[in-house]
């Protein structure tokens, strides 16, 4: 039984013997690191480090805790979607939906509410 290398790209599961891992190296690497993974990333970082980073920006000049500051953050963290296209949005949309999903589950749960 050969031993196989596991890769998951973008919209494809791909399993790859070691001959053909070695022979299409290259082009793992090129779809990785295309110009469409790198704008997502960056998407990513901006909405999420933006964000974070304005927070305790404003935490330090400011001196207080109040919602102004979370809303400003999120003007800082807005920026990502008008440099980056919708899908990358639309993609980080869905994922945080899902991740709601499943964390108003666990609430119900441990809530005693059975579904």
């Amino acid at each position: 039984m050969a031993i196989r290398a596991l890769f998951v790209l973008p919209g494809a599961l791909i399993t790859l013997g070691p001959a053909k891992f070695v022979s299409q190296f290259p082009q793992v690497l090129r779809k990785l690191f295309s110009r469409s993974s790198m704008n997502f990333a960056l998407f990513i970082s901006i909405m999420s480090g933006g964000t974070r980073a304005a927070t305790c920006l404003l935490r330090y000049i400011r001196n207080v805790e109040d919602g102004v500051n979370h809303f400003l953050a999120g003007i800082v963290g807005s920026l990502g979607v008008l440099l980056f296209s919708n899908i990358d949005f639309s993609m980080y949309l869905v994922s945080k939906a899902m991740e709601g999903l499943f964390m108003v589950r666990r609430i119900l749960i441990v809530l005693g509410y059975s579904y």
